[in-house]
């Protein structure tokens, strides 16, 4: 029990030092295009990053079309 408490509580620590750099990147911004463009930058990454993400495949038969089975 222990160990999945201390891997909840690494997991939570690792996303709140993730934001504090997010909040320390957006904060350099120069103007408000510059701080736009980052915010767009956060949001493709954080859109990215679930637990089932697709991805077209590289090569064969499903590439160009066809079946997948």
């Amino acid at each position: 029990m222990t160990t999945l408490i201390r891997f909840l509580r690494a997991l939570v620590s690792e996303r709140d030092a993730e934001e504090v750099l997010d909040e320390k990147y957006l904060a350099q911004a120069v103007d408000v295009a510059d701080l736009e463009h980052r915010i767009e930058e956060l949001e493709h990454r954080t859109a990215n990053e679930g637990l089932f993400q697709t991805q077209a495949p590289a090569h064969g038969f499903a590439s160009r079309g066809g079946a997948l089975w």
